[in-house]
């Protein structure tokens, strides 16, 4: 049992339930005043939280025995990212649901109107989407990132959404994705991926021109291209670029290559399409030794980080 005026924090990690922390803050010392209520001297509990996934989190005081208040701080900076009294008119429960980004660590602090105390439940849940579509419906300033969705309605996966597009570029099952280059080239393109959630790495594979099935290699630093080749994709920044050998001196890397070694890319020397260098991707070729950044059966794969 905790002496009387003992200061509590407790690690959470990232577990979602109802509960996910029961106890009593009548031990506590009074460490918080929340913004949302000044009537309160009371004994206060907290817990650090790490979100699991980028998206909407609710954070409740359902079935605690006191009229409890609920504070959100910014773990790095003790920014408030909430706070509430009474979630209705007809509770002394709190509740507060925020937008929050994977990885971002958080303290969630129970506290008491007044100089109230006693035993309390902690909540924590995530709102599920059946795509990243529907996330960017209910939240239409979403930033890209991790989110859970649930496409089938029988189980959550996580998936990396671009919000631009309002569509998945990798998911936690291996499927095939459609995406749109941000680099200013604005091609559409198509890949099979998979998400490492534990990691943040997505695995692209089969990458290429959604319209000629060319296969997409690397922004060549030489280009000047504003960005590197996982963000033009739409990800959050390069994670590791594998190459495999393309051009009629080298292979086909499985890809059609009836009509010739053409590939997007951003330099090429000795093309009779598009040579030199750009600042973004164009259709060039043929290549006679050159590379891309994947092959279209998986054996060659690189990863973009999602976080």
């Amino acid at each position: 049992m905790a002496e009387v005026g003992q200061a509590l924090t407790d690690e959470l990690g990232s577990v979602l339930g109802s509960p996910v922390a029961t106890n009593n803050t009548c031990a506590a010392l009074n460490e918080h005043t929340p913004a949302c209520t000044t009537q309160t001297t009371a004994p206060d509990r907290s817990y650090y939280w790490t979100a699991p996934s980028t998206g909407m989190f609710t954070f409740t005081t359902t079935g605690s025995a006191f009229d409890t208040v609920l504070l959100l701080l910014d773990a790095a900076t003790n920014a408030s990212l909430g706070c509430n009294d009474d979630a209705s008119s007809t509770t002394f429960q709190s509740s507060l649901t925020v937008n929050l980004t994977a990885g971002t660590r958080v303290k969630i602090v129970v506290d008491g109107y007044s100089t109230r105390c006693g035993d309390y439940a902690l909540n924590i849940s995530a709102p599920t989407f059946a795509s990243c579509a529907a996330v960017k419906a209910a939240i239409p300033n979403a930033p890209d990132g991790e989110y859970v969705i649930n496409p089938t309605g029988t189980r959550s996966i996580a998936a990396y959404c671009d919000m631009r597009l309002g569509v998945e570029l990798c998911t936690e099952d291996v499927g095939v994705h459609r995406g749109r280059t941000r680099d200013g080239s604005n091609l559409d393109y198509v890949m099979t991926s998979l998400l490492a959630r534990t990691t943040g790495l997505c695995s692209v594979w089969a990458l290429r021109g959604a319209s000629d099935n060319r296969p997409i290699s690397t922004l060549d630093a030489a280009g000047n291209p504003s960005m590197g080749t996982c963000q033009a994709l739409g990800f959050v920044s390069d994670g590791t670029l594998v190459y495999c050998d393309f051009g009629s001196e080298r292979g086909t890397c499985g890809y059609n290559v009836s009509s010739g070694y053409y590939r997007y890319g951003n330099g090429c020397t000795g093309c009779t399409m598009n040579d030199g260098f750009y600042t973004s991707y164009k259709l060039q070729g043929p290549m006679r030794i050159s590379s891309v950044i994947s092959s279209m059966d998986g054996s060659t794969r690189s990863r973009c980080r999602t976080r």
